[in-house]
């Protein structure tokens, strides 16, 4: 193991908030941006339409660290912590449309974004 596992824990704790200070603050943009998208329905063969709906698109940070003393303690073979910020849609309204499917009338309902933001932790989850 190298020196810096031996420092004070005081001296790692400036360590872990000096690395974190300088990964955040790099520029992290979530975008609400207007998009159109081609919907179909699945039980209506050849019903297809474009929508417009508004999604979450941007960068936001992840990083990796090494890992605490504490966090050694808890799991030795993790030498390293990752962490992640993703761009969600933290708030959404549904869209409502009547749309002409062959003869028929159908009601479609999609969601549409409202408010964007880097999250921690929502990577490759559905909101």
């Amino acid at each position: 193991m190298s020196n810096f596992f031996s420092c004070p824990r005081s001296i790692s704790v400036v360590w872990y908030l000096f690395l974190f200070s300088c990964t955040v603050s790099a520029q992290e943009r979530c975008d609400l941006i207007e998009s159109s998208v081609i919907v179909t329905k699945d039980l209506t063969p050849g019903c297809a339409f474009q929508l417009d709906i508004r999604i979450c698109e941007g960068r936001c940070k992840s990083w990796t660290t090494p890992a605490s003393p504490d966090e050694l303690l808890t799991n030795p073979e993790q030498a390293f912590v990752s962490r992640s910020r993703c761009c969600a849609m933290v708030k959404s309204e549904i869209i409502s449309e009547n749309v002409l499917c062959g003869t028929e009338l159908q009601n479609i309902t999609v969601k549409s974004a409202t408010l964007c933001r880097c999250e921690p932790h929502t990577c490759g989850k559905d909101n």
